[in-house]
C-alpha cells in the first residue's frame, strides 16, 4: 500500500498449524533448535516398562496453532 511517493506500508501474516491438528514431536515444528531430553517424562517415554512408554500425547506438546501478524513502514 503506497502512501504518497516516498512511503510504503506493508502487512504480513504467518500462520503455523492453522487447522490446529495435534503434532506430537520432540522440539518445535519448523525450527532448528534442539529439544532438551532431560526431563523425567521424556526419559520415561523411551523405556518400555514405564506407563508413559510410546504415549506421545502425554509427553510432548501438540504444537498448537499460532499466528504472527506484522506491519512494516518504509520511508
Amino acid at each position: 500500500m503506497g502512501i504518497g511517493e516516498k512511503y510504503k506500508l506493508q502487512f504480513a501474516g504467518r500462520f503455523y498449524n492453522i487447522f490446529n491438528h495435534p503434532q506430537y514431536v520432540g522440539g518445535y515444528i519448523s525450527d532448528v533448535a534442539p529439544i532438551g531430553f532431560t526431563s523425567a517424562a521424556v526419559h520415561n517415554f523411551t523405556i518400555p516398562s514405564t506407563s508413559l512408554f510410546n504415549q506421545d500425547s502425554q509427553v510432548f506438546s501438540s504444537n498448537p496453532r499460532s499466528i504472527t501478524i506484522s506491519a512494516k513502514f518504509i520511508f
